[in-house]
């Protein structure tokens, strides 16, 4: 017993069984549609992100490059090294100064 046949009495309801039909189908294509979009949405949001905060570190692995002597070594943990070494010696040269500061200002 298809559709028409169930309504063959009542053309009115068959014509409304059809329009809530062709509704549902709607509706339901528009939900796919627009959970297709926002799926679509959050992967260039998240490749957007991603792209800029590589970009992001490339950018401050140069400066650090920049800053470091001898910081255009081979690999990032070279650089790192060569960092640290940096960082330190800076701070035995800043502690050596206040020393000096120390040592040769009038005491009061």
């Amino acid at each position: 017993m298809g559709p028409s046949e169930r309504y063959s009495v009542c053309p009115a309801l068959a014509c409304k069984a059809e329009a809530r039909r062709r509704q549902q189908w709607r509706e339901r294509s528009r939900s796919i549609f627009q959970k297709h979009r926002r799926i679509a949405l959050k992967k260039f949001a998240i490749s957007r992100s991603s792209k800029r905060s590589n970009n992001g570190v490339k950018r401050k692995i140069k400066t650090l490059q920049k800053l470091v002597p001898n910081g255009k070594s081979n690999g990032l943990e070279a650089l790192f090294t060569e960092a640290a070494d940096y960082i330190k010696c800076l701070q035995i040269k800043v502690n050596v100064m206040k020393l000096m500061v120390n040592l040769l200002s009038p005491s009061d």
